[in-house]
């Protein structure tokens, strides 16, 4: 699967994206991505990730979505839950490949 396919299934899987956020370095990402199906090389996955987190960055800031988020249905909330920590584990592995 590609890096995009791989982020779409992440946030459709809270197991898999609490693994992915336990990273700390984007080898370990990237390893536990190929483990989970990933096709992609190395290169194209933290350069998907990382123009990924910046239109993340670019879209709606935490406060943004948490005043959304309050007339949302619990279900509707979960979504947005496990979308953010998607957001997250991509923000670490962008900021941990620009290092």
């Amino acid at each position: 699967m590609t890096t995009k396919e791989f982020v779409e299934k992440a946030s459709q899987n809270e197991e898999l994206a609490k693994k992915m956020k336990a990273c700390k370095k984007p080898e370990e990402a990237y390893e536990a991505a190929k483990e989970a199906g990933l096709t992609d090389d190395y290169d194209a996955f933290t350069k998907y990730m990382t123009e990924l987190n910046e239109k993340l960055s670019q879209e709606l800031s935490d406060e943004e979505l948490e005043n959304a988020a309050g007339g949302l249905s619990d279900a509707e909330a979960a979504g947005i839950g496990a979308a953010a920590g998607v957001g997250v584990f991509v923000g670490s592995i962008a900021v941990s490949a620009a290092l």
